[in-house]
């Protein structure tokens, strides 16, 4: 856990998917921030185009995001699947994913 409030612009967060709504996008907790919710707009889910969102990304699925916009006086995070590859690639991928990874696995075994 962090001790900042807020994670800072271009950082890889890892979310625990809280509900899709119709017309926004995806809400989110940021689990390494207090649980500091964060939005994923429908347009940054995917590079490519996406038929069905709900198959997609799950509900209470934890998800690696990248921080594009903070607005402190709001409270609003914006975030992205879509760039995720590219940064976690460069970062040889974030702990916290693989684990989580690992848990999705074992209870699916």
């Amino acid at each position: 856990m962090h001790e900042a409030r807020y994670p800072e612009t271009d950082m890889a967060a890892m979310i625990r998917v809280k509900n899709i709504t119709d017309m926004g996008g995806v809400r989110a907790p940021l689990l390494e921030y207090d649980r500091t919710e964060g939005m994923i707009p429908f347009s940054e889910l995917s590079p490519s185009r996406i038929r069905s969102v709900s198959s997609f990304i799950k509900v209470v699925r934890r998800e690696p995001v990248i921080v594009l916009r903070i607005d402190r006086e709001k409270g609003y995070i914006e975030l992205s699947k879509r760039k995720v590859r590219g940064v976690l690639q460069r970062e040889q991928a974030c702990p916290l994913h693989r684990a989580s990874r690992r848990r999705d696995r074992a209870a699916r075994s």
